[in-house]
């Protein structure tokens, strides 16, 4: 187990790598194509240059594709976990909302019950003042 997560780990790092090679590629095809269109380029084949921009993204895309395809089919342990601890963050928020709820309301039932011995209070205490 241990040992097919390495294996994936380091196969989501060469993808990443093939991934910025990728974008320095694409970056570096644009970047001379826009020159040379422009007029402004240098004396050489820009035709034979961009030829082989084509080949070397067609290769870096093909290298992409042989990682992907080494990837393992069902997610990772930790993505299933991660799944997991999501549902069970779920089941607790909504738990705490219902106790919540009923705490709300047994403290706005302790409110009422203390306005009213409150309220009696006052009407024993004004009644012995008058007295």
């Amino acid at each position: 187990m241990a040992m097919a997560t390495v294996v994936s780990a380091d196969l989501v790092t060469l993808l990443q790598l093939r991934l910025v090679r990728l974008s320095e590629l694409l970056y570096a095809t644009v970047g001379e194509l826009q020159r040379d269109a422009a007029g402004q380029g240098t004396n050489y084949d820009a035709g034979g240059r961009a030829q082989g921009f084509a080949t070397e993204l067609s290769d870096c895309v093909v290298g992409l594709q042989e990682l992907v395809h080494k990837l393992p089919p069902q997610p990772p342990q930790p993505l299933l976990m991660i799944k997991q601890l999501q549902q069970q963050s779920s089941n607790l928020s909504q738990q705490l909302q219902q106790e919540q709820q009923q705490a709300e309301l047994k403290l706005q039932q302790a409110q009422e019950l203390h306005a009213v011995l409150a309220g009696a209070m006052l009407a024993h205490s004004a009644t012995l003042a008058a007295s």
